[in-house]
């Protein structure tokens, strides 16, 4: 799984100096499991060796159409936190949110504001930098990693966009941010061209000069990047 290296590698390249949260220092009340906002659940994921003195990274995993948190945390169809959660070597702190009607349609904003509400509460009593803040997510999940790359684009520092789409909306989209977007060719739920297009206007925020490379035939094995990363600033990565 490439999606955790690239990831961490699109914001760790931004700035040596962490932004502490109010919960640092703290003793904190957040523990593992299920947590409630107005009514929304979240799962949450605290590094075993936590200390409250040190700010961690903040990962957001976002689950696709017809699934829920549980899906994110437990791996089904998928690793566990997309494969992240064992390679970050107590790093960061993981949060698994519910979407509604198992899905993400953000109608007004409200899955945006579900996203603002968890970071509040999490932040306010954990050890997080804040200039390190994640989200990734497969199919309508990506699509709401989507909205929050245009509508939280100075609140996060990277996004990765997996097979995604633009179905929770993108209220703003003029912002710079890391962006990492993967899409398979034969994709026949949400189109390639529709991946392409959801990076290019990132290529485009963060100035990047196109790859250029062409679509290749389905069948033709592995996988190949379009777009010239600067210093790994926006990436769009296909499946052959």
């Amino acid at each position: 799984m490439m999606i955790l290296p690239t990831l961490l590698a699109l914001g760790l390249l931004a700035s040596a100096d962490a932004a502490a949260s109010s919960g640092c220092g703290k003793q904190p009340t957040l523990t593992n499991g299920i947590h409630n906002i107005n009514g929304r659940e979240y799962t949450l994921k605290v590094p075993a060796k936590y200390d409250s003195s040190k700010p961690h990274h903040l990962v957001f995993g976002l689950h696709w159409r017809g699934g829920n948190m549980n899906n994110v945390v437990n791996g089904d169809s998928i690793q566990p936190w997309y494969g992240l959660e064992s390679r970050a070597q107590g790093s960061a702190i993981f949060v698994a949110p519910n979407g509604k009607n198992a899905g993400w349609a953000n109608n007004n904003g409200e899955d945006v504001a579900f996203i603002d509400a968890i970071i509040k509460q999490v932040e306010g009593d954990l050890c997080v930098d804040q200039s390190s803040r994640f989200a990734t997510g497969f199919s309508w999940g990506g699509g709401m990693s989507y909205a929050l790359a245009c509508s939280r684009a100075k609140e996060f520092r990277a996004v990765s966009v997996l097979s995604g789409g633009v179905i929770s909306g993108c209220d703003g989209g003029y912002d710079p941010i890391a962006y990492l977007g993967i899409h398979g060719i034969s994709d026949g739920v949400l189109p390639f061209d529709g991946g392409v297009a959801l990076a290019n206007k990132f290529l485009q925020n963060n100035k990047c000069q196109p790859g250029g490379v062409g679509k290749p035939a389905p069948g033709s094995g592995g996988f190949r990047s379009i777009g010239r990363p600067r210093m790994l600033q926006a990436s769009f990565i296909y499946r052959l």
